[in-house]
This record gives C-alpha cells, structure tokens and sequence, in this order.
C-alpha cells in the first residue's frame, strides 16, 4: 500500500496524485469519498515534509471547491454564522490551536468538503479504534483527530456512536500513540461541540445508564471527562465564567457521587484522578488568564472527597 511504502518520494507523488484527482477529474464526486480518508492520512506521515504538503493540497481542494461553488460560499459568508465554540466572535481562528501540521484553522472549502464526507468512513473508524491490532488503531485514532479538526461542532450528530467507541480505546495501556491521540479526540470534541450536546451521553455513560453492556463504557467515559470538560473551558477569554459547563461540572459531580464512589476501586480511582487532575489543571491556567471560575469553589470540598476515596 502506498501510504506505507518505505520511500518519501513515493509517498509524497501517492499524496499528491490523490490531491490531482479531487482537483481535475472530470466525474469526481463519486470517487471524493473514498479518496479523502487516503489524502487525510497524509496529515499523520511519519516525514514532516509530507504532512505540511498534505495539509497544503488539502487547503488548495478546498480554495476550488469556494471558486467552483461561489455563490454558495458567498451566501455562507453574507450570512455570518458563528458557532457556538466561538464564543460569539471573540475566539478569533488565530487563537485557535490545532495538531501539526495544521498551522491554522482550515479554509471553509476544505472544512465543508471533509464535513460532507466523513459519514462515509466514520462507521468503519468505530470498529478499528479499538481493534486488537495496533497499527489499525493508530490510523483510526489520527484519521479521527485530523477528521475532528475539519469537522469541527458538526461532530455533534455522530457523539452517541462514537463517545461508545472511544471509550475502549481511552483505557488503552499499551499503545503510546493512541494514548496520546484519543485523549486529543475528546479534548478537540470538548472545544467544539456544546457541553449541553454532549452531557447526557457521558453522564449517562459515568452512571452506566448507557452502552453499560460494555465493560469499557464506565471507566471509559470517567476519564474522559476530564478531557471533554478542559476542551469546552480552553478557549474561554479574561472577563468570562464558567456558565456554560456550571450545569455540567454539578452533573458530573453528582454522578460521581451516586454511582462512582460506593464501588470504586483501583482502576475506576485512576481514572477518576486523571480526569480531575486534567480539569483542575485547565481551571488553573483559566484563572491566571483571568477567567472567572468561581462557579467552582462550591464543588472543591466534594472533589476533595472523592480523591481521597481514590
């Protein structure tokens, strides 16, 4: 296969070619869904060249798809829309961070293009992020992350399937990749989907109220908490509070009081720990931004609590 062949010219002509093939061939649109996840798979090369390449033939797809569909672009930017993680303007795409080799937030053309076709493999990156061979893991777990970065709030209508899936391969102990990666993934689903989206799945999940047929899904979804609730709080500028996850911070308290804390052991106690050390950490370095999180203090004693049972 060619994304695994051992040469770097190789490699970059397979990317580029693909790149060719999504610019100029005449009947495309039947073939752009399984070329994408190919060309997106060199934003995780091994060689730094050729994912900067990547990323540039991705942006220069989706400039052509603005220039082929303009009046429907120009609409899209007459009507000004801006999401909820944007916190109405005042996160500008320059504040926003991304994984290497993304240097900047992706043009709209490249986001829409790769928003439109991720339903078609998303289903398949379900089963192979926490299949029991490491090198499917790791691709499912970079085609995920880079797919997240493109896709962004529109991640949303997936989050009853794939919070499931990921929570197997967050509790992941032997592969250094996909430890790294999928704590990424729900971080990067924290920024950009609404804590209120995303709150009764998880919260359901840490009471094992959902998906509680898979022995993963309790511990699973303990920890990744921590990382969903840093990513909702990590964009918050000086002069905001914490209003939009007060009601999901209370949430998760609860349920880790209920349905956590009278069975806990070894490794529900570490999970629980990072998750909290990951939010507490990110609570921090807001309050030194200046962001109000007094909305807080009154959940401190409890969490004090809870580690202390762990």
């Amino acid at each position: 296969m060619f994304v695994q062949d051992r040469s770097v010219a190789t490699r970059t002509c397979f990317y580029k070619t693909m790149a060719k093939l999504l610019m100029d061939l005449p009947d495309r649109v039947d073939m752009e869904g399984r070329i994408f996840p190919y060309l997106i798979s060199g934003l995780y090369d091994h060689n730094d060249g050729i994912r900067a390449t990547t990323f540039e033939l991705i942006e220069e797809i989706g400039l052509q798809h603005e220039d082929l569909n303009e009046e429907k672009f120009r609409e899209l930017k007459q009507f000004g829309y801006v999401p909820e993680w944007l916190h109405g303007g005042l996160v500008k795409d320059e504040d926003v961070t991304l994984p290497e080799p993304l240097s900047h937030r992706p043009t709209l053309g490249a986001r829409i293009l790769v928003r439109s076709y991720v339903r078609r493999y998303l289903k398949a990156l379900y089963h192979e992020i926490g299949a029991w061979i490491q090198d499917h893991q790791e691709r499912a777990a970079n085609l995920l992350m880079y797919s997240i970065c493109y896709v962004e709030e529109f991640m949303t209508q997936y989050l009853d399937h794939l919070l499931v899936a990921m929570y197997k391969a967050i509790l992941n102990k032997e592969n250094k990749v996909v430890q790294t990666k999928v704590p990424m993934c729900y971080r990067l689903l924290g920024r950009y989907v609404a804590p209120k989206s995303y709150s009764p799945l998880i919260i359901a999940a840490i009471r094992n109220e959902l998906a509680s047929f898979y022995t993963t899904t309790g511990l699973g979804s303990l920890k990744a908490f921590g990382y969903m609730f840093a990513g909702s709080i990590e964009l918050l500028h000086s002069g905001q509070d914490l209003g939009s996850v007060r009601e999901l911070l209370s949430d998760f308290v609860k349920a880790v009081a209920d349905a956590v804390i009278p069975s806990i052991d070894i490794e529900t106690s570490r999970c629980m720990v990072e998750s909290l050390d990951v939010m507490v950490t990110e609570l921090i370095k807001k309050q030194s931004e200046g962001v109000d999180v007094r909305a807080v203090q009154e959940h401190l004693p409890q969490m004090a609590e809870f580690l202390l049972h762990a």
